[in-house]
């Protein structure tokens, strides 16, 4: 009796060696993390959220998105929303760097950390780290292409986000690349939503008579504009330049639509966020940014790009 107790317990024991596990230990559970971006029509987000539900994916846990719609409010309630489902990170590109900070006072009362991408915040202390391309250098790439491209000068326009942080650093490294050079700017429209870029533009082009150069401060903006001065007539007047490198902007490059663009890797945010998500959480040290390259493609350089990507 005591030998078949013994060959049953034996047996017992062998079922859990044999299974790679142990009669103590538990099944992981699964992890639940947020992903917000300003707007899901950008190509950008959309690439860094694949690669990030991929890697999250992998490791057993689930992601759960919101798309504010360019709406800062719409942003705050989607954030609350994911904050009362339990997630323990939230991946955040804001809306506006300033009016997102009632959501980041929640995340930080419920312990949820928070990574930055693309677009800082204008309070770091409330988050983990930053991931992102180097926007001011993006800025100052294409400053530095037009340059070259108008030696004898030129006039410049284009349109512009308060409210997002990264478009600032574009913006910023831009004019800084400039400075000392013969280009005049010589009008910027303020925007903050999608519907805003046409009408912009029209006053953009019916103010100017005479504008050399138009840069979009993201791919679907320079493609918007391009299209604006094409029912104008003026598209053969005026050279225009990007910052952001999805394919939609590539292939206008290919095309001779659009003559440079600064780029990055949407791509490799949603890589880089993801493993630092899984550091946090180890309890392991992360810096304060994570900038990732920064490049410019031309029409001579494009197709090389593209096959590199």
């Amino acid at each position: 009796m005591y030998k078949k107790i013994i060959l049953t317990a034996i047996s017992f024991l062998l079922l859990f060696t044999l299974g790679g596990c142990s009669p103590s230990a538990a099944p992981k559970e699964p992890r639940l993390f947020g992903f917000t971006a300003m707007d899901m029509t950008d190509q950008s987000f959309r690439l860094a959220l694949a690669e990030l539900e991929e890697l999250v994916n992998q490791n057993g846990d689930s992601l759960i998105t919101f798309d504010p719609q360019l709406d800062n409010e719409k942003q705050l309630q989607g954030i609350s929303d994911m904050i009362s489902q339990g997630i323990e990170v939230l991946f955040l590109n804001p809306v506006d760097i300033n009016g997102i900070l009632p959501a980041l006072r929640e995340c930080q009362e419920n312990g949820v950390k928070i990574i930055c991408f693309d677009s800082k915040v204008s309070d770091a202390s409330y988050i983990e780290t930053f991931v992102g391309g180097d926007n001011y250098k993006m800025g100052w790439l294409i400053g530095d292409y037009i340059k070259k491209d108008f030696p004898q000068g030129g006039t410049l326009a284009y349109l512009t986000n308060p409210q997002a942080g990264s478009i600032l650093l574009r913006e910023q490294g831009l004019l800084e690349s400039l400075e000392g050079s013969n280009i005049e700017v010589i009008d910027v429209h303020e925007i903050s939503r999608y519907e805003e870029v046409l009408p912009a533009t029209e006053k953009l082009l019916e103010d100017n008579d005479s504008i050399d150069i138009i840069w979009g401060f993201n791919d679907d903006i320079c493609l918007m504009m391009h299209s604006c001065a094409v029912a104008n007539e003026r598209q053969d007047q005026i050279t225009f330049y990007a910052t952001g490198g999805n394919p939609g902007i590539l292939d206008a490059v290919k095309r001779g639509n659009v003559r440079a663009v600064s780029v990055q890797s949407p791509a490799d945010w949603g890589k880089v966020c993801g493993e630092l998500c899984y550091k946090l959480l180890d309890g392991e040290e992360v810096n304060s940014d994570y900038l990732l390259e920064a490049s410019i493609i031309d029409t001579e350089s494009v197709n090389a790009y593209e096959m590199d990507q």
